[in-house]
């Protein structure tokens, strides 16, 4: 099933859905079988490396990632609709399993931006100590 979940994750950002290509720079460097730590950290990556992008267009960039979670809505509604296709489609349970699994990586990727990554900030120590006072 995690082998199954990490290819669905792949095919999904590849797909031409509007919501789920959004995390088509994750697929470009696709990590097989990652764990849910490996996956948040590359997925707040995306995000801030997306509004870096979205800055030096003179476009307004989310960074408290307030838009994360709407994102993660909205690939939870594509996910819902593709676990009903494949439950009427497919009699074994793991391609289902598989993409439960992924929309729960979803919600504990949210979940975490919630409380804005503070379980990885211990990781930039070094960083935030060498960052100028503002």
């Amino acid at each position: 099933q995690n082998g199954m979940r990490s290819l669905l994750g792949l095919i999904m950002a590849v797909s031409s859905c509007p919501k789920t290509r959004l995390l088509r720079p994750m697929a470009h460097y696709h990590l097989p079988l990652s764990t849910i730590e490996e996956t948040s950290y590359r997925v707040a990556s995306m995000y801030m490396l997306a509004q870096y992008f979205i800055h030096n267009q003179g476009k307004q960039a989310d960074w408290r990632m307030q838009n994360l979670d709407k994102m993660y809505a909205d690939i939870h509604t594509v996910n819902t609709a593709m676990l009903k296709r494949l439950q009427h489609q497919m009699a074994a349970d793991a391609p289902a399993n598989a993409l439960i699994i992924l929309d729960m990586l979803g919600t504990y990727i949210t979940q975490a931006a919630a409380l804005d990554f503070a379980d990885m900030q211990w990781m930039f120590s070094d960083w935030i100590k060498q960052a100028p006072s503002s």
